[in-house]
């Protein structure tokens, strides 16, 4: 007995040591029972899939030590596809005593849930995310107000939320002190209970709110001193006045979601612009206005820009001239014109570039050429195409891959008459595409299974592989065993 005792004693210290440096828990916990058990038991997060799970019990006797649990339901909660909650909460809150992290996503939440997880798990609790769910209330939320007196993060992103009078955000200001980051988009609230939290939490640095004028947020801002990411501020024309005697932002502040409306002065942030290093200007009508250009050529601190298609090949020329330091760029669709005379803009001046999402109405091998030749550091490519006269775009896409040869994701669309890549350029993407983890294929991409055939020749650390409306067979998909090698890979072929 003394033995065993040793032996068990020296392999739990083995594997103290050994399991930080494993990334495939899952093959670990295979090899055998103590394997399986050490495994369970020195793991602090697990995702778990409420459709495909064993039951909540045997969930808390595999995992009894965890610290952060996010729970999966359904896609969309309605009607007819709800994932009640209630017996996963019950169980964890009686089993997890270590647990200080929840995220439900998709879920049917109730009030009394929330209530049963709020009074029994309130103190250790320091993060708790609640998405896409329903069946609750502000009831719920006031209860974690409550007895969530040491919550770090709450998110509440697109919830479907009843109001029924409480008032959650006076109760969390009023009881909490340490709150860091608030998501709230898409909950009623009052300025005032706003303020308040700013007020008695002196650590707060993350908020996101409904869209609200920034004259109601004057004077959260004066309280908010260590506020480095706001997000839902827009500006109207009727304080135009009072903006420029009144309004100033925190100078901590790093990260701007704001809406563009069609009386928005963004002049009256031009002299806050040198402290932003993330703007997010999606939710808007007149990004491509002269007011907003000059907003850009202000922000010369900015690393990461989220706009639309409305700034125009003008707006990407002037965020290469004057955004050196930019990381990563989204360019969505909605309202205007892109084309590659603004992307090759991009391509000779912001070298530092290592995230790319762009809609174009137009390409050239040329462009995609120079992509590769300046973006050394380029690591996710995304692009929506149009139009093109240039097609097919394969010696554009080889020659990005070897110039970039850190793209690990690459996601293409094109929306064109003819084959924007051809078998010949899926082969180039197979050959060059090294260190290419992530790869989606979206219409007119290859001409026949030839062209997936090619492209699984290559791309030996591909672990996701998406195909929409390519005209690639589900034969091609089964009977080559390559795709799935050497790494088991996600598929969605979408036929």
């Amino acid at each position: 007995m003394a033995m065993e005792e040793i032996y068990n004693r020296n392999i739990h210290v083995v594997f103290d040591c050994v399991i930080p440096f494993i990334n495939d828990r899952n093959s670990l916990s295979l090899i055998c029972r103590k394997s399986c058990d050490i495994e369970g038991k020195t793991r602090q997060h697990v995702t778990v899939d409420t459709h495909y799970a064993t039951s909540p019990s045997r969930f808390c006797q595999r995992f009894p030590l965890i610290r952060s649990l996010t729970l999966h339901g359904t896609p969309e909660v309605d009607d007819h596809h709800v994932v009640f909650i209630t017996p996963w909460v019950q169980q964890i809150t009686s089993s997890l005593y270590l647990l200080n992290s929840v995220c439900f996503q998709t879920l049917f939440l109730s009030d009394s849930d929330i209530q049963l997880l709020a009074q029994t798990r309130g103190k250790q609790l320091r993060v708790i995310e609640l998405s896409q769910c329903a069946g609750f209330s502000t009831l719920g939320l006031f209860h974690i107000g409550k007895y969530c007196n040491n919550l770090r993060d709450l998110c509440l992103f697109h919830n479907k939320i009843d109001e029924n009078g409480e008032n959650w955000l006076r109760e969390l200001g009023s009881r909490n002190t340490v709150i860091e980051k608030l998501n709230f988009q898409g909950v009623n609230f009052d300025i005032k209970d706003l303020v308040n939290v700013a007020k008695n939490c002196s650590r707060l640095v993350s908020v996101k709110i409904d869209c609200c004028d920034f004259i109601h947020l004057v004077e959260f801002f004066w309280y908010a001193v260590n506020l480095e990411e706001f997000g839902g501020g827009e500006f109207s024309d009727d304080h135009k006045d009072e903006y420029n005697y009144s309004f100033k932002l925190p100078d901590s502040l790093k990260h701007l979601m704001m809406r563009i409306s069609p009386r928005c002065d963004v002049k009256i942030v031009v002299p806050f612009a040198h402290l932003i290093t993330e703007l997010n200007c999606e939710d808007g009508f007149l990004i491509g206005s002269d007011d907003f250009r000059e907003l850009i050529k202000s922000c010369c601190n900015l690393k990461v820009l989220y706009t639309t298609a409305q700034i125009m090949d003008q707006g990407l020329r002037d965020i290469s001239i004057y955004c050196k330091k930019l990381r990563k760029l989204y360019v969505g669709k909605p309202g205007g014109m892109v084309s590659h005379v603004g992307v090759n803009y991009l391509a000779e001046q912001c070298v530092e570039l290592e995230c790319l999402h762009t809609d174009t109405v137009e390409m050239t091998n040329e462009v995609l050429s120079n992509i590769g030749k300046h973006m050394k550091k380029l690591k996710e490519f995304k692009m929506l195409l149009l139009y093109t006269d240039d097609f097919p775009l394969d010696i554009g896409f080889r020659s990005l891959f070897i110039g970039c040869d850190k793209l690990e994701k690459l996601d293409v669309y094109f929306e064109t008459r003819g084959v924007g890549l051809s078998n010949e350029g899926l082969g180039y993407i197979g050959k060059y595409g090294c260190n290419l983890r992530h790869l989606t294929l979206g219409l007119n991409v290859g001409e026949s299974d030839e062209g997936l055939v090619e492209l699984a020749k290559g791309c030996p650390k591909l672990q996701y592989f998406e195909t929409v409306g390519c005209d690639f067979s589900k034969e091609a998909f089964c009977h080559n065993p390559t795709i799935l090698w050497p790494n088991p890979l996600s598929l969605w072929p979408n036929m």
